[in-house]
C-alpha cells in the first residue's frame, strides 16, 4: 500500500503496459491510470494482477526476461538480429532479488512441477481469478481461474522465457508448470551447451546474452486476457 497507484503504474509503464508492443498485431497489456485507482482495495488489486489488469502471456514473457537480463528489457522480436537496445526497467539488485525468489517457487514452493534436472529454473506462478471462484457448497472450481507460469532457464544466465496461460484451468502451479517445464526441456537441445551448462555464472551486466521469449497458450485470445 505505502507504494501508492501512481507508482506502481509509472513501474508497470517501464515493463510495457499502457503501451503498444513492437509486434504488429499484439495485444496492448494494461492497468488502470493512477487516477482511475479509486481505493486501497482497488491498488491492491491491481498489484496482485487482480481486478481492470490486463496481460497477454508474451507481456509475461518479456518481464521475465528483464528479469533474468539484471532488469534490462529487450523489446519481443519475431526474428534474431537487429534488436533494439534494451532499456532499463529496474536495478540488478532488485532483479537479482526478484530472481532468487522466482528460484526458490521452483525448489521448494508452488512451482516445482516446473523444475529441470541439472537446470536451475526461476518461475512465477498464477492463478487469475475470474470471478467467485466457489462454486455450489463452497468448493473451489478450476472453470473461474485462468492458470499461469512464466520461467527463465538456466536461473543463473537465461537462455530461455516461458510463459503458459491456460483458460479455465485451475492452479498454475498444477497445470501451467508442467507445461513449461516441457517446453523448457524441448527447447534444451537447441542451444545444449549453454542451456545444459550446470556450472555457476555470472550474469552480463548490459544483458548481452540472447534472451528468447515464448509464449504458449492452450488457444489463441482475440483479446488480452484477465490476469
Amino acid at each position: 500500500m505505502r507504494v501508492g497507484a501512481e507508482r506502481l503504474v509509472r513501474v508497470a509503464r517501464r515493463y510495457g503496459f499502457n503501451a503498444p508492443s513492437a509486434l504488429r498485431g499484439a495485444k496492448i497489456s494494461s492497468v488502470p491510470e493512477a487516477t482511475e485507482i479509486g481505493s486501497g482495495l482497488e491498488l491492491a488489486s491491481t498489484a496482485l494482477g487482480q481486478g481492470r489488469a490486463l496481460a497477454t502471456p508474451l507481456a509475461l514473457a518479456s518481464i521475465a526476461q528483464a528479469v533474468g537480463a539484471d532488469g534490462l528489457r529487450h523489446e519481443p522480436r519475431v526474428r534474431a538480429g537487429g534488436r533494439a537496445r534494451p532499456r532499463r526497467v529496474t536495478t540488478p539488485p532488485v532483479a537479482r532479488a526478484l530472481a532468487r525468489m522466482m528460484v526458490a517457487v521452483v525448489t521448494r514452493g508452488t512451482g516445482q512441477r516446473a523444475a529441470l534436472d541439472r537446470i536451475e529454473v526461476a518461475g512465477k506462478t498464477g492463478t487469475a481469478e475470474l470471478g467467485d471462484t466457489s462454486g455450489v457448497g463452497g468448493e473451489e472450481t478450476e472453470a473461474d481461474t485462468h492458470a499461469w507460469f512464466v520461467a527463465f532457464a538456466p536461473a543463473d544466465r537465461p537462455r530461455l522465457t516461458v510463459a503458459v496461460m491456460l483458460l479455465r484451468q485451475g492452479k498454475g502451479g498444477e497445470r501451467a508448470a508442467p507445461i513449461a517445464r516441457e517446453v523448457m526441456k524441448a527447447a534444451a537441445p537447441l542451444g545444449r551447451r549453454q542451456f545444459m551448462a550446470t556450472g555457476r555464472s555470472s550474469r552480463s551486466p548490459e544483458g548481452e546474452a540472447t534472451v528468447q521469449a515464448k509464449a504458449v497458450e492452450q488457444r489463441r485470445c482475440s483479446e488480452a486476457c484477465p490476469r
